[in-house]
C-alpha cells in the first residue's frame, strides 16, 4: 500500500486530470505542427522537418502519458504493474528519449547552419541523426525490458508508468529517460547562445538586413532563445523529482506533482505555440484558410 506521505484522492485526481488535459493540448499541437509543414509548401524547410519529427515523439508521449494515466488509476505500488503498463512504459520512455534526442538534433542542425555557415554539412547530419536518434533509444527502452525494470512507481511520475518503484535506482533512471533529458539541459542552451552570438556578432550580416528582415531575425531570433528556456521550464520538474527520489527522499510533494504533470504532458503545445501562434507566416495560412473556409463564394468572385 501507498505510504502515509502518499497523495490523497482529491490530489490524485488533479494530477491526472491535469496530466490527461495537457496531454490532449499537446496532440492537438503536434497535429497543427504536422499539417502546416504537409499543408504550406513554403513552409518546409528542413528545421521545420526536424520539429515534425520532434513533434511526431512528443505526439506518442503525449498518447501513452494519458493511456498510462487512465489505466493505472487504481494502482498503489509496483505489485500492481502488468503486462500493459510495461507496454505503455516501453511506448513512452521510447518517445521521450528520442524527443529529447531530437530537440538536440534541431539545435545542432541550426548550429552547423548558422555557426559555421555550412548548409551542406547540415543536410548531411540529418540521416546521421536519424540512425542515432531512432536506434539509441530503442536500445535503452529493450535492455530495460528484458531486465524487467519497467513498470509502475508513484514517486517519479504523475500517474503513467516508467520503471518499478524497486529498480529506480541512478543507473536505471538515468539510462531510462533523465540522463539523457539532462545532457539536452545543458547542450541546447549552449548551441542556441552560440547561435544567438553569432547572429548578433556578425556585422556582415547585419549590414545585408533590411529593418523588416532585421525585424524579422530578432523575433526568429527570440523564438530561437525560448526553444530551451520552454523545454527546461517543462521538464525541469519531472528532473528535480526523480533526483530526489535517487537521493532518498520519501517524500511525494503534491505542488511538485501538479508542476510535472503539466509539464512532461506538454512539449507539443508549446512547440505549436512558439511555431504556429508566435510564428506570423503560420498564423497568416491559418487565418486565410478559415477565411476561404468562411466565404467560399466571395474567394471565387475575386479570383474572377
Amino acid at each position: 500500500a501507498m505510504g502515509a506521505d502518499a497523495l490523497n484522492d482529491v490530489q490524485r485526481h488533479v494530477v491526472q486530470g491535469l496530466s490527461v488535459s495537457f496531454s490532449v493540448l499537446s496532440m492537438v499541437g503536434c497535429i497543427l505542427i504536422i499539417f502546416s509543414y504537409y499543408k504550406w509548401s513554403d513552409l518546409r524547410t528542413t528545421s521545420r522537418r526536424l520539429l515534425v519529427y520532434l513533434s511526431l515523439c512528443d505526439f506518442v508521449t503525449a498518447l501513452f502519458n494519458i493511456v498510462g494515466v487512465l489505466s493505472t488509476r487504481d494502482y498503489e505500488d509496483e505489485s500492481d504493474t502488468t503486462l500493459g503498463c510495461q507496454i505503455q512504459s516501453a511506448f513512452n520512455t521510447y518517445s521521450s528519449i528520442t524527443s529529447f534526442f531530437w530537440t538536440v538534433s534541431i539545435a545542432i542542425y541550426l548550429y552547423l547552419s548558422i555557426v559555421q555557415h555550412n548548409s551542406a554539412r547540415a543536410d548531411a547530419s540529418v540521416i546521421y541523426m536519424h540512425i542515432v536518434n531512432w536506434f539509441v533509444p530503442a536500445v535503452a527502452v529493450i535492455i530495460a525490458a528484458a531486465l524487467g525494470v519497467l513498470g509502475y512507481d508513484a514517486k517519479i511520475t504523475p500517474g503513467w508508468c516508467w520503471l518499478r518503484s524497486s529498480s529506480s535506482t541512478t543507473v536505471w533512471v538515468l539510462l531510462e529517460g533523465k540522463g539523457w533529458e539532462i545532457a539536452a539541459y545543458v547542450v541546447t542552451p549552449i548551441l542556441y547562445l552560440a547561435i544567438r552570438s553569432s547572429i548578433s556578432s556578425s556585422p556582415e550580416q547585419q549590414m545585408l538586413l533590411t529593418a523588416k528582415a532585421r525585424a524579422a531575425s530578432s523575433e526568429a531570433d527570440r523564438k530561437m532563445l525560448s526553444v530551451p528556456a520552454v523545454f527546461l521550464l517543462l521538464r525541469v520538474w519531472g528532473t528535480v523529482r526523480a533526483l530526489l527520489d535517487m537521493a532518498g527522499s520519501s517524500a511525494v510533494l503534491f505542488p511538485l506533482q501538479v508542476l510535472q504533470s503539466i509539464g512532461d504532458c506538454s512539449q507539443g503545445f508549446a512547440n505549436a505555440i512558439l511555431f504556429c501562434v508566435f510564428t506570423r507566416r503560420v498564423r497568416e495560412h491559418f487565418a486565410a484558410l478559415r477565411l476561404v473556409r468562411r466565404r467560399p463564394a466571395d474567394v471565387r468572385v475575386n479570383d474572377v
